[in-house]
C-alpha cells in the first residue's frame, strides 16, 4: 500500500474487528466449478482451495504504486531465461501475465518461430489448440525469491474458437516489471499476509475444465484495447 493510506484490513484491524492483517484469494476458473471464488479475511483455508497443506511464503519487495511486489530473479520460456532480478506485482485487477515489452517480445518470438502463432492486430497472440506434431507447448516459468512457480499451457492459454486458442500473455508498455494477474492466481492459492510483509502461494485446487466463458472475455478485452 502506499505511504499514509490506511487500507481496508489495516482499518478493520485497528477497530479491534480482526485480529491479523492477512486476506486470502481463491479464483475459481470454472463456471460450473463446485467451489467458488472466495475472499477470506483474517484466515485462510487450504483444505477447501487448495492441494497443498501448506503456502509457500516469498517476502515482499519494493513497493511499486501501491502494489503487492516481489522480486522475481529469474522467468523462463522454453530455452529462454527471459528478465533476471527484475519486481513482479501480484494483482488480481489484472486478468493476464502482464510482461515488459522485451520479455513479451521474447515469448512471442518463441511460439511464432517455433510453434507457428500469430501475432494479431493489437498484440494478442492466438496459437492452435494443438501443439505441432511431435511438440509440447513449454511451461512459464516463474522464479520468486528462490522458489520456482510454473504455468504450465494449459493455465496460460484458452480456447476461443476454430481449433484456436489466446495467450492470455502481453506487453506491460515500457513498465520494467512483471504483473501476475489472475492467470497465475487462479493456479495458486494465495495469501497476503501484511502482519509479516510476505505473499504465500499454494496450488490450487482447480477443475480442468477450460474456463470457455472467462476465455471469451478476456478475448473481448484484448480485442478491444
Amino acid at each position: 500500500m502506499e505511504p499514509g493510506y490506511v487500507s481496508f484490513v489495516t482499518a478493520l484491524k485497528n477497530q479491534g474487528k480482526i485480529k491479523n492483517r492477512q486476506f486470502a484469494l481463491y479464483l475459481s476458473d470454472n463456471e460450473n466449478d463446485d467451489i467458488s471464488s472466495s475472499l477470506i479475511i483474517d484466515g485462510y483455508d487450504l483444505k477447501k482451495y487448495s492441494k497443498e497443506s501448506k503456502f509457500t511464503y516469498i517476502p515482499t519487495a519494493t513497493n511499486i504504486l501501491g502494489f503487492w511486489t516481489l522480486l522475481c530473479n529469474k522467468v523462463t520460456f522454453y530455452d529462454a531465461q527471459i528478465d533476471f532480478s527484475v519486481p513482479a506485482v501480484i494483482d488480481s485487477g489484472t486478468s493476464f501475465i502482464s510482461a515488459p515489452q522485451e520479455g513479451f517480445n521474447e515469448i512471442a518470438l518463441i511460439l511464432i518461430k517455433l510453434f507457428g502463432c500469430s501475432n494479431n492486430q493489437g498484440g494478442s497472440l492466438t496459437c492452435s489448440c494443438k501443439p505441432p506434431k511431435g511438440k509440447k507447448y513449454p511451461d512459464l516459468i516463474f522464479e520468486l525469491n528462490g522458489k520456482t512457480f510454473e504455468l504450465n499451457s494449459d493455465a496460460y492459454m484458452g480456447a476461443i474458437g476454430e481449433g484456436r486458442c489466446l495467450v492470455a500473455i502481453d506487453a506491460n508498455g515500457e513498465d520494467a516489471y512483471w504483473i501476475l494477474g489472475d492467470v497465475f492466481m487462479r493456479k495458486y492459492y494465495t495469501n497476503f499476509d501484511m502482519d509479516n510483509n510476505r505473499i504465500g502461494f499454494a496450488k490450487a485446487r482447480t477443475s480442468s475444465a477450460w474456463v470457455s466463458y472467462l476465455w471469451k472475455l478476456m478475448l473481448t478485452i484484448s480485442l478491444i484495447l
